[in-house]
């Protein structure tokens, strides 16, 4: 017998064909589906953290503390001496030199910067005004033929104030310091007057103007001491000079200074 002839083998194999022709249908398309379903997709890959950038912080830049003392002299301790020399015309004997020593008042004020960093202090006069208390005396002899000269100061006509106060110092940690390049200007006058047979008309009785707009250069060295509110301070040799030239009588002139002065936090 021959198996194409038998129908019932033919219609067989032809369910079993279809059969599998169904299979391979649906798993196809079950396949596709689940490609496509979004619950199959990977899931998307974390990013990596990104570590913020450490910065080392910096401190805010500190000022400086900077103080204003207005200190008051001490008349007590603060003395101006004069050194006065003569060379008067005429009498050709040379120079003569005489000294008095007066007590001086006034105030004086400073400023005190301290670098808050470093805990340096520098300090500079910001103003001074001295003045003399009681008068001044000076006597010139040149023997009784030829005679003599007296200068007088009244009390509180020599004024000194600052000129050029421009610089500064360090104050050292036992509170002493040296301002350089410090310059005065000197106002006052004196009377001149000669006695003698020859300096009675060499010399006649005059005002002299002791004016010295600008003093040569002063190094103010000193004692800066502070206890919480208060201060004292002490300069003890502030040195002026100049020279004076009237009608051939020449005069010099050093004004030497020692100043002491308290006072309290403006």
């Amino acid at each position: 017998m021959k198996i194409s002839s038998h129908p019932s083998i033919f219609v067989l194999l032809s369910l079993c064909t279809l059969a599998l022709s169904s299979c391979s249908f649906w798993k196809s398309d079950r396949d596709v589906s689940q490609l496509a379903s979004p619950s199959r997709l990977p899931a998307k890959l974390p990013s990596s953290p990104v570590s913020p950038t450490t910065e080392t912080a910096v401190p805010p830049l500190q000022p400086s503390v900077t103080q204003t003392w207005v200190l008051k002299i001490d008349s007590n301790k603060t003395r101006g001496a004069i050194d006065l020399s003569i060379d008067p015309k005429g009498s050709m004997l040379g120079r003569r030199s005489d000294r008095d020593t007066a007590a001086l008042k006034g105030s004086i004020t400073v400023v005190v910067k301290t670098d808050s960093s470093t805990g340096k202090r520098r300090i500079s006069v910001k103003d001074i005004h001295l003045t003399n208390i009681r008068a001044y005396h000076m006597d010139y002899a040149w023997g009784a033929l030829i005679g003599q000269i007296t200068v007088d100061i009244a009390p509180g006509v020599l004024k000194i104030k600052p000129n050029d106060f421009s610089q500064s110092s360090v104050i050292a940690a036992d509170g002493s310091f040296a301002i350089p390049q410090c310059y005065f200007t000197v106002r006052g006058d004196s009377q001149v007057d000669g006695h003698g047979l020859v300096l009675h008309k060499a010399v006649p009785k005059r005002n002299m103007d002791l004016t010295m707009k600008k003093t040569q250069q002063v190094t103010l060295r000193g004692e800066f001491n502070s206890d919480k509110k208060t201060v004292s301070l002490h300069i003890p040799r502030a040195v002026m000079r100049d020279e004076f030239d009237y009608d051939g009588t020449k005069l010099g002139l050093v004004f030497t200074a020692d100043i002491a002065a308290t006072g309290s936090l403006r």
